[in-house]
Protein backbone atom coordinates (compact mmCIF):
# COMPACT_ATOMS: atom_id res chain seq x y z
CA UNK A 1 0.00 0.00 0.00
CA UNK A 2 1.43 3.22 -0.53
CA UNK A 3 2.03 5.82 2.40
CA UNK A 4 0.28 9.08 3.26
CA UNK A 5 3.17 10.90 1.35
CA UNK A 6 3.54 8.52 -1.74
CA UNK A 7 -0.20 9.43 -1.87
CA UNK A 8 0.18 13.25 -1.95
CA UNK A 9 3.60 12.99 -3.88
CA UNK A 10 1.66 11.15 -7.01
CA UNK A 11 -2.12 12.15 -6.23
CA UNK A 12 -1.72 15.19 -8.63
CA UNK A 13 0.85 14.31 -10.92
CA UNK A 14 1.08 11.67 -14.84
CA UNK A 15 2.95 8.26 -13.44
CA UNK A 16 6.02 7.65 -15.63
CA UNK A 17 4.88 4.09 -15.73
CA UNK A 18 7.60 2.50 -13.90
CA UNK A 19 7.31 3.17 -10.69
CA UNK A 20 7.92 -0.12 -8.15
CA UNK A 21 4.89 -2.07 -7.96
CA UNK A 22 2.75 -0.30 -10.25
CA UNK A 23 0.47 -2.86 -11.36
CA UNK A 24 -1.90 -0.79 -14.18
CA UNK A 25 -2.28 2.65 -14.96
CA UNK A 26 -4.84 3.92 -17.47
CA UNK A 27 -4.99 7.54 -17.79
CA UNK A 28 -7.82 8.04 -20.87
CA UNK A 29 -6.35 10.14 -22.79
CA UNK A 30 -6.47 8.37 -25.96
CA UNK A 31 -9.07 10.36 -28.29
CA UNK A 32 -9.92 8.10 -30.97
CA UNK A 33 -10.48 4.55 -31.35
CA UNK A 34 -11.57 1.91 -28.61
CA UNK A 35 -8.13 1.22 -27.37
CA UNK A 36 -7.53 2.09 -23.28
CA UNK A 37 -3.80 1.99 -23.05
CA UNK A 38 -1.94 0.55 -20.00
CA UNK A 39 1.02 2.57 -19.60
CA UNK A 40 2.30 0.10 -16.56
CA UNK A 41 5.11 -2.70 -17.83
CA UNK A 42 2.09 -5.40 -17.57
CA UNK A 43 0.06 -3.82 -20.78
CA UNK A 44 -3.18 -4.74 -19.63
CA UNK A 45 -4.88 -2.88 -22.27
CA UNK A 46 -8.50 -2.71 -22.50
CA UNK A 47 -11.41 -1.39 -24.74
CA UNK A 48 -14.10 0.63 -24.41
CA UNK A 49 -17.33 -0.86 -25.39
CA UNK A 50 -21.11 0.94 -25.54
CA UNK A 51 -19.95 3.97 -27.59
CA UNK A 52 -18.82 6.28 -24.42
CA UNK A 53 -18.23 10.03 -25.12
CA UNK A 54 -15.11 11.47 -24.61
CA UNK A 55 -14.92 14.76 -22.31
CA UNK A 56 -11.79 16.46 -21.50
CA UNK A 57 -11.27 16.09 -17.87
CA UNK A 58 -10.95 18.27 -14.80
CA UNK A 59 -8.57 16.33 -13.02
CA UNK A 60 -5.56 18.38 -11.09
CA UNK A 61 -2.69 16.44 -12.48
CA UNK A 62 0.51 17.84 -14.34
CA UNK A 63 3.97 16.63 -15.08
CA UNK A 64 5.10 17.79 -11.54
CA UNK A 65 3.47 18.79 -8.44
CA UNK A 66 4.34 20.30 -4.63
CA UNK A 67 2.19 19.98 -2.06
CA UNK A 68 2.24 20.92 2.16
CA UNK A 69 -0.55 19.75 4.68
CA UNK A 70 -1.55 21.64 6.43
CA UNK A 71 -2.30 24.37 3.87
CA UNK A 72 0.34 26.72 4.00
CA UNK A 73 1.73 29.46 1.10
CA UNK A 74 3.14 27.20 -1.42
CA UNK A 75 4.61 28.14 -4.85
CA UNK A 76 6.11 26.14 -7.91
CA UNK A 77 8.84 27.45 -10.05
CA UNK A 78 9.80 26.25 -13.42
CA UNK A 79 12.86 28.52 -14.83
CA UNK A 80 12.05 32.06 -15.02
CA UNK A 81 8.17 31.47 -13.70
CA UNK A 82 6.62 31.26 -10.29
CA UNK A 83 2.80 30.31 -9.40
CA UNK A 84 2.85 31.05 -5.87
CA UNK A 85 -1.01 30.02 -3.69
CA UNK A 86 -1.26 31.91 0.07
CA UNK A 87 -3.95 33.70 1.76
CA UNK A 88 -5.96 30.08 2.63
CA UNK A 89 -9.03 30.23 4.23
CA UNK A 90 -11.71 27.66 4.53
CA UNK A 91 -11.69 24.11 6.23
CA UNK A 92 -8.73 23.23 4.18
CA UNK A 93 -6.00 20.31 4.97
CA UNK A 94 -3.70 20.87 2.25
CA UNK A 95 -2.90 22.01 -0.89
CA UNK A 96 -1.75 20.94 -4.07
CA UNK A 97 0.34 22.74 -6.79
CA UNK A 98 0.86 21.10 -10.18
CA UNK A 99 2.94 22.08 -13.37
CA UNK A 100 1.82 20.70 -16.87
CA UNK A 101 4.45 21.36 -19.40
CA UNK A 102 2.51 21.02 -22.66
CA UNK A 103 0.00 23.35 -24.05
CA UNK A 104 -3.28 23.33 -22.63
CA UNK A 105 -5.73 20.86 -24.74
CA UNK A 106 -8.64 23.67 -24.39
CA UNK A 107 -7.56 26.61 -26.39
CA UNK A 108 -10.41 28.87 -26.11
CA UNK A 109 -9.71 33.14 -24.82
CA UNK A 110 -5.93 32.27 -25.79
CA UNK A 111 -3.57 34.07 -27.39
CA UNK A 112 -2.16 31.29 -29.77
CA UNK A 113 0.70 33.25 -31.09
CA UNK A 114 2.44 32.57 -27.69
CA UNK A 115 3.27 29.08 -26.50
CA UNK A 116 0.91 29.01 -23.76
CA UNK A 117 3.36 26.28 -22.14
CA UNK A 118 2.95 25.32 -19.07
CA UNK A 119 0.75 26.26 -17.16
CA UNK A 120 -0.01 25.48 -13.58
CA UNK A 121 -2.80 24.67 -11.02
CA UNK A 122 -3.77 25.13 -7.75
CA UNK A 123 -6.19 22.31 -5.74
CA UNK A 124 -7.48 22.70 -2.60
CA UNK A 125 -7.42 19.30 -0.53
CA UNK A 126 -11.02 19.88 1.30
CA UNK A 127 -13.39 17.90 2.63
CA UNK A 128 -15.94 19.92 2.19
CA UNK A 129 -15.20 21.01 -1.57
CA UNK A 130 -15.06 24.79 -0.45
CA UNK A 131 -12.06 27.45 0.39
CA UNK A 132 -10.04 30.16 -1.18
CA UNK A 133 -6.80 31.24 -2.18
CA UNK A 134 -4.89 34.10 -3.55
CA UNK A 135 -2.79 33.45 -6.89
CA UNK A 136 0.27 35.51 -7.46
CA UNK A 137 2.64 34.90 -10.07
CA UNK A 138 6.07 36.14 -11.35
CA UNK A 139 8.56 36.30 -14.07
CA UNK A 140 12.32 36.87 -13.37
CA UNK A 141 11.03 37.48 -10.03
CA UNK A 142 9.14 40.26 -11.31
CA UNK A 143 5.57 39.90 -10.91
CA UNK A 144 3.16 38.74 -13.74
CA UNK A 145 1.90 41.91 -15.70
CA UNK A 146 -0.07 41.49 -18.68
CA UNK A 147 -1.62 38.74 -20.39
CA UNK A 148 -2.65 36.34 -17.48
CA UNK A 149 -4.98 33.71 -18.24
CA UNK A 150 -6.91 31.40 -15.88
CA UNK A 151 -9.84 28.35 -15.56
CA UNK A 152 -10.93 26.16 -13.35
CA UNK A 153 -9.62 23.37 -14.69
CA UNK A 154 -9.39 21.83 -18.12
CA UNK A 155 -13.05 20.78 -18.11
CA UNK A 156 -13.96 24.39 -19.00
CA UNK A 157 -13.09 24.87 -22.88
CA UNK A 158 -12.26 28.79 -21.89
CA UNK A 159 -9.55 30.77 -20.53
CA UNK A 160 -10.14 34.55 -19.31
CA UNK A 161 -7.69 37.32 -19.08
CA UNK A 162 -6.93 38.52 -15.50
CA UNK A 163 -4.76 40.12 -13.64
CA UNK A 164 -2.52 39.49 -10.71
CA UNK A 165 -2.89 38.64 -8.20
CA UNK A 166 -6.29 37.02 -8.01
CA UNK A 167 -7.75 37.21 -4.60
CA UNK A 168 -10.50 35.14 -2.94
CA UNK A 169 -10.08 32.39 -5.84
CA UNK A 170 -12.43 29.13 -4.85
CA UNK A 171 -10.82 25.75 -4.62
CA UNK A 172 -9.52 25.14 -7.58
CA UNK A 173 -7.18 27.16 -10.56
CA UNK A 174 -5.29 27.03 -13.59
CA UNK A 175 -2.96 29.92 -14.65
CA UNK A 176 -0.93 31.18 -17.98
CA UNK A 177 1.65 33.79 -16.26
CA UNK A 178 3.31 36.20 -18.99
CA UNK A 179 5.10 39.23 -17.94
CA UNK A 180 6.07 42.69 -19.25
CA UNK A 181 4.55 45.53 -21.47
CA UNK A 182 2.61 44.58 -24.53
CA UNK A 183 4.73 47.16 -27.47
CA UNK A 184 3.16 50.17 -28.76
CA UNK A 185 5.20 51.87 -31.26
CA UNK A 186 3.67 53.71 -34.71
CA UNK A 187 5.90 53.55 -38.09
CA UNK A 188 3.55 56.31 -38.94
CA UNK A 189 1.88 57.15 -42.32
CA UNK A 190 3.00 56.27 -45.60
CA UNK A 191 6.15 58.34 -46.27
CA UNK A 192 6.92 59.81 -50.02
CA UNK A 193 10.69 60.83 -49.83
CA UNK A 194 12.21 63.27 -52.18
CA UNK A 195 15.83 62.65 -53.67
CA UNK A 196 17.36 60.98 -51.01
CA UNK A 197 19.68 57.55 -51.01
CA UNK A 198 18.23 56.05 -47.83
CA UNK A 199 15.16 56.46 -45.30
CA UNK A 200 15.30 55.72 -41.39
CA UNK A 201 12.78 53.41 -40.28
CA UNK A 202 12.45 52.94 -36.32
CA UNK A 203 9.76 51.41 -33.88
CA UNK A 204 11.77 53.79 -31.11
CA UNK A 205 11.87 50.85 -29.04
CA UNK A 206 14.69 49.14 -26.43
CA UNK A 207 12.60 47.03 -24.37
CA UNK A 208 15.21 44.19 -23.72
CA UNK A 209 12.59 41.95 -23.53
CA UNK A 210 11.49 42.71 -26.71
CA UNK A 211 12.33 41.13 -30.60
CA UNK A 212 11.68 42.36 -33.50
CA UNK A 213 11.41 40.74 -37.21
CA UNK A 214 11.29 42.96 -40.26
CA UNK A 215 10.15 41.56 -43.73
CA UNK A 216 13.77 42.24 -44.87
CA UNK A 217 14.63 39.47 -42.39
CA UNK A 218 16.46 42.13 -39.92
CA UNK A 219 15.84 41.92 -36.87
CA UNK A 220 17.03 45.62 -35.30
CA UNK A 221 14.80 48.22 -33.53
CA UNK A 222 15.54 50.36 -36.89
CA UNK A 223 16.85 49.78 -40.13
CA UNK A 224 17.80 51.61 -43.31
CA UNK A 225 15.82 50.94 -46.42
CA UNK A 226 17.11 51.99 -49.89
CA UNK A 227 14.46 51.56 -52.29
CA UNK A 228 10.69 51.96 -52.45
CA UNK A 229 8.50 49.04 -50.89
CA UNK A 230 6.10 48.03 -48.19
CA UNK A 231 8.37 47.40 -45.06
CA UNK A 232 6.73 45.98 -41.88
CA UNK A 233 7.78 44.96 -38.74
CA UNK A 234 6.63 42.51 -35.84
CA UNK A 235 7.49 43.27 -32.43
CA UNK A 236 7.32 40.58 -30.23
CA UNK A 237 7.22 40.42 -26.23
CA UNK A 238 6.52 38.44 -23.27
CA UNK A 239 2.87 39.66 -23.49
CA UNK A 240 2.04 39.36 -26.92
CA UNK A 241 3.00 40.49 -30.53
CA UNK A 242 2.63 43.80 -32.33
CA UNK A 243 2.97 44.75 -36.34
CA UNK A 244 2.77 47.67 -37.74
CA UNK A 245 3.65 48.70 -41.38
CA UNK A 246 4.52 51.32 -43.96
CA UNK A 247 5.23 52.21 -47.76
CA UNK A 248 8.14 54.52 -48.54
CA UNK A 249 8.27 56.23 -51.58
CA UNK A 250 11.83 57.26 -52.10
CA UNK A 251 11.51 59.39 -55.17
CA UNK A 252 13.76 61.38 -57.49
CA UNK A 253 12.47 65.07 -59.04
CA UNK A 254 11.89 65.17 -62.44
CA UNK A 255 15.17 66.70 -63.95
CA UNK A 256 15.26 68.62 -66.46
CA UNK A 257 15.59 67.08 -70.41
CA UNK A 258 15.65 67.64 -74.10
CA UNK A 259 13.24 66.12 -76.44
CA UNK A 260 15.92 66.80 -78.89
CA UNK A 261 16.06 69.54 -81.69
CA UNK A 262 13.27 70.70 -83.86
CA UNK A 263 12.75 68.69 -86.82
CA UNK A 264 12.57 70.18 -90.35
CA UNK A 265 12.29 67.64 -92.98
CA UNK A 266 10.47 67.52 -96.21
CA UNK A 267 8.92 63.93 -95.40
CA UNK A 268 7.55 63.05 -92.05
CA UNK A 269 10.24 61.15 -90.00
CA UNK A 270 9.62 58.22 -87.86
CA UNK A 271 11.23 59.46 -84.29
CA UNK A 272 11.22 57.82 -80.76
CA UNK A 273 11.06 60.68 -77.76
CA UNK A 274 12.50 58.88 -74.41
CA UNK A 275 12.90 61.83 -72.24
CA UNK A 276 14.85 59.53 -69.47
CA UNK A 277 16.09 56.34 -69.40
CA UNK A 278 15.29 54.94 -66.27
CA UNK A 279 11.70 56.32 -66.07
CA UNK A 280 10.74 54.95 -62.68
CA UNK A 281 8.42 56.73 -60.49
CA UNK A 282 7.10 59.60 -62.83
CA UNK A 283 4.06 60.16 -64.05
CA UNK A 284 3.69 60.84 -67.76
CA UNK A 285 1.52 63.10 -69.87
CA UNK A 286 1.70 62.99 -73.66
CA UNK A 287 -0.10 65.85 -75.66
CA UNK A 288 -2.41 63.31 -76.84
CA UNK A 289 -2.77 62.05 -73.40
CA UNK A 290 -1.05 59.05 -73.48
CA UNK A 291 1.22 57.97 -70.01
CA UNK A 292 4.06 55.67 -72.19
CA UNK A 293 7.58 56.63 -70.78
CA UNK A 294 8.20 57.30 -74.32
CA UNK A 295 6.13 58.53 -77.43
CA UNK A 296 6.51 57.84 -81.22
CA UNK A 297 6.56 60.36 -83.88
CA UNK A 298 5.38 59.72 -87.27
CA UNK A 299 3.77 62.89 -88.38
CA UNK A 300 3.97 66.58 -88.55
CA UNK A 301 3.04 68.66 -85.70
CA UNK A 302 3.56 69.86 -82.42
CA UNK A 303 5.00 67.20 -79.34
CA UNK A 304 5.21 67.89 -75.42
CA UNK A 305 5.64 65.56 -72.46
CA UNK A 306 4.71 66.52 -68.70
CA UNK A 307 6.75 64.25 -66.06
CA UNK A 308 6.03 64.92 -62.76
CA UNK A 309 5.48 63.08 -59.37
CA UNK A 310 5.60 64.55 -55.86
CA UNK A 311 8.24 66.07 -55.71
CA UNK A 312 8.07 67.72 -58.96
CA UNK A 313 7.54 68.55 -62.39
CA UNK A 314 9.59 68.98 -65.70
CA UNK A 315 8.55 69.62 -68.99
CA UNK A 316 9.59 69.97 -73.04
CA UNK A 317 8.63 70.58 -76.58
CA UNK A 318 9.81 69.50 -79.73
CA UNK A 319 8.06 70.49 -83.01
CA UNK A 320 8.39 68.51 -86.12
CA UNK A 321 7.85 70.72 -89.36
CA UNK A 322 7.48 70.08 -92.89
CA UNK A 323 9.98 71.99 -95.13
CA UNK A 324 7.44 73.66 -98.20
CA UNK A 325 9.41 76.21 -100.61
CA UNK A 326 8.54 77.64 -104.15
CA UNK A 327 9.89 76.72 -107.24
CA UNK A 328 11.56 79.14 -108.49
CA UNK A 329 11.01 80.00 -112.71
CA UNK A 330 9.20 77.64 -114.33
CA UNK A 331 9.69 78.27 -118.05
CA UNK A 332 6.07 78.68 -120.11
CA UNK A 333 7.80 77.92 -123.56
CA UNK A 334 10.43 75.99 -124.71
CA UNK A 335 11.68 76.37 -128.03
CA UNK A 336 13.17 72.48 -128.84
CA UNK A 337 14.72 73.45 -132.15
CA UNK A 338 18.12 72.68 -132.05
CA UNK A 339 19.87 75.52 -131.60
CA UNK A 340 21.05 74.57 -128.10
CA UNK A 341 18.73 77.80 -126.76
CA UNK A 342 15.90 76.52 -124.60
CA UNK A 343 15.69 73.45 -125.89
CA UNK A 344 14.63 71.57 -122.42
CA UNK A 345 11.91 72.51 -119.88
CA UNK A 346 14.19 73.27 -117.33
CA UNK A 347 12.97 74.32 -113.28
CA UNK A 348 15.29 75.94 -110.45
CA UNK A 349 17.79 73.38 -110.39
CA UNK A 350 17.68 73.59 -106.50
CA UNK A 351 14.65 72.31 -107.18
CA UNK A 352 15.90 69.91 -109.53
CA UNK A 353 15.83 66.24 -109.04
CA UNK A 354 12.72 66.52 -106.13
CA UNK A 355 9.77 66.72 -107.99
CA UNK A 356 7.44 64.90 -110.23
CA UNK A 357 6.97 66.25 -114.00
CA UNK A 358 3.29 65.91 -115.52
CA UNK A 359 2.79 67.05 -118.99
CA UNK A 360 -0.96 67.21 -120.45
CA UNK A 361 -2.24 67.72 -123.63
CA UNK A 362 -5.38 70.37 -124.01
CA UNK A 363 -7.51 67.01 -123.85
CA UNK A 364 -6.02 65.91 -120.69
CA UNK A 365 -3.94 63.08 -121.86
CA UNK A 366 -0.74 62.67 -120.38
CA UNK A 367 1.85 62.91 -122.90
CA UNK A 368 4.69 62.95 -120.37
CA UNK A 369 5.81 61.44 -116.74
CA UNK A 370 8.88 61.50 -114.70
CA UNK A 371 8.77 60.99 -110.59
CA UNK A 372 12.08 62.36 -110.74
CA UNK A 373 12.88 65.09 -113.35
CA UNK A 374 16.19 65.86 -114.55
CA UNK A 375 15.80 69.01 -116.23
CA UNK A 376 16.15 66.71 -119.56
CA UNK A 377 12.86 66.44 -121.29
CA UNK A 378 12.06 68.65 -124.45
CA UNK A 379 9.08 67.79 -126.08
CA UNK A 380 10.22 65.20 -128.26
CA UNK A 381 7.38 63.38 -129.77
CA UNK A 382 5.17 66.57 -129.83
CA UNK A 383 3.63 69.14 -132.14
CA UNK A 384 3.88 72.49 -131.80
CA UNK A 385 1.16 73.69 -129.43
CA UNK A 386 -0.23 74.69 -125.31
CA UNK A 387 0.62 71.85 -122.77
CA UNK A 388 -0.26 71.64 -119.64
CA UNK A 389 2.38 71.08 -116.49
CA UNK A 390 1.82 70.03 -113.19
CA UNK A 391 5.36 69.90 -110.64
CA UNK A 392 4.91 68.64 -107.51
CA UNK A 393 7.48 67.39 -104.53
CA UNK A 394 7.50 66.61 -100.98
CA UNK A 395 9.54 70.14 -100.22
CA UNK A 396 7.95 72.32 -102.84
CA UNK A 397 4.71 73.44 -103.59
CA UNK A 398 2.60 71.97 -105.86
CA UNK A 399 2.50 74.01 -109.74
CA UNK A 400 0.35 74.46 -112.45
CA UNK A 401 1.01 76.04 -115.55
CA UNK A 402 0.84 75.65 -119.33
CA UNK A 403 3.62 75.54 -121.41
CA UNK A 404 3.92 76.07 -125.34
CA UNK A 405 6.32 73.60 -127.94
CA UNK A 406 7.60 75.61 -130.62
CA UNK A 407 9.54 74.00 -133.46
Amino acid sequence: ALTETEIRTTMCRNLSGSESGLIGYWDFIEVTGNAVLDKSPNKFHGQLVGNPTRVFSGAPIGDVSVFSYPATTTSIIDGTLKLEASNISGVIEGIQIYEVKSPPSQTNGLDLTNSNSPYFGVFLASSTGSGNFTANGYVNDQPASCKTFTRVDNSKASWSNVSLPLINQPVRGEFILTAGVLPTFDLGPDKKVCDQPNFTLTTMLNDPTFSYLWNTSQTTPAIIVNQSGNYSVTVSSPCGIVTDNVHIDLLRTPQPFSLGHDIESCEAQIVNLKPYTNPLGFIYQWQDGSSNDSFQVSDFGKYWVTIKNECGVATDTIVSSKIVQKIGFVPNVITPDGDDKNEFFQVNPSSGGFVSFLVLNRWGSEVFYSNNYKNDWNGSGLTTGVYFVVLEGPCVERFKGSLTIIR
